[in-house]
């Protein structure tokens, strides 16, 4: 089964900027790369585990454990919010790992005060890279690999056991085993990919001036499954802009094209007359 999805989000922002006194909110930073965790007193947090992942279209997830926890009841999911503009859990699952600067995990009252009772499950706040100096910053990211079933040395029957087997259990009623004993097949190699290829191609470029910040990015991943017929492809592009109008005014644009495309095996109900049940 081969399922296409075509996202394309587009967040303009207009920011109108105050500088005034405050009392910073008291969240829990997470940076993906580097994965820089910090609590309210500034200091590194254990027992908290950050995953980026593109496998199979999860894309990026968090666990998080400790006394820093979110407790999410069955059924439900925390809200996501994207540079600041509130996004599904399909648009979540979309987003590109290496364009992700940091995320934030809310978990208290001022949450709720922020974003209302949709936040009553905890919000997770995304923010993506910008362009911070003044020279373009281009960089590439390659990445190849190889999958393999964990364990693939089954001990499988080959033809000449499997018929003298049906026949010790009585299930050799109206069988020619003259025709079927010319049969021997084994099914790991036909089921399983034991190469399966990923490969992941990332480009960026991002710089900065006195006025105008940028971040371009465009990535290719590809995965092939492990079962034969099944794999994940994705295709995505992201441009951050920024430009200061005035010193009281701020416009630019985050945009994100992203296309995919997921193929999964028909799982099978187990039956002691399949090759492998």
């Amino acid at each position: 089964m081969k399922t296409r999805l075509f996202i394309l989000l587009v967040l303009l922002s207009c920011a109108i900027q105050f500088v005034a006194a405050g009392q910073e909110r008291d969240d829990m930073d997470v940076t993906v790369t580097g994965a820089v965790v910090s609590a309210e007193d500034g200091q590194p947090l254990a027992g908290v585990v950050v995953m980026a992942e593109s496998l199979g279209g999860v894309g990026v997830s968090t666990d998080i454990d400790g006394h820093y926890s979110i407790t999410v009841p069955a059924g439900t999911a925390p809200l996501y919010i994207l540079d600041g503009a509130a996004i599904s859990s399909a648009d979540f699952n979309s987003i590109n790992p290496s364009d992700i600067e940091s995320i934030s995990v809310l978990k208290d009252a001022s949450s709720t005060s922020i974003y209302g009772a949709r936040a009553a499950n905890g919000v997770i706040v995304i923010t993506t890279k910008r362009g911070h100096t003044e020279r373009p910053v281009i960089n590439f990211r390659m990445q190849i690999g190889f999958s393999d079933i964990a364990d693939g040395q089954w001990n499988l029957m080959n033809t000449a056991e499997r018929i003298q087997y049906e026949k010790e259990i009585g299930l050799d009623a109206g069988k020619d085993y003259d025709v079927l004993s010319q049969t021997d097949v084994n099914w790991m190699d036909e089921v399983f990919n034991d190469a399966a290829m990923l490969q992941n191609y990332e480009l960026s470029v991002s710089g900065s001036s006195e006025k105008t910040s940028y971040f371009v990015s465009g990535a290719y991943y590809d995965q092939e499954g492990i079962a034969m017929g099944s794999g994940f492809s994705r295709y995505s592009i992201r441009a951050n802009v920024e430009q200061r109008a005035a010193s009281w005014l701020t416009i630019g644009t985050n945009t994100m094209l992203n296309y995919q495309e997921l193929e999964q095996a028909e799982d099978g109900q187990p039956s002691v007359i399949t090759p492998i049940s």
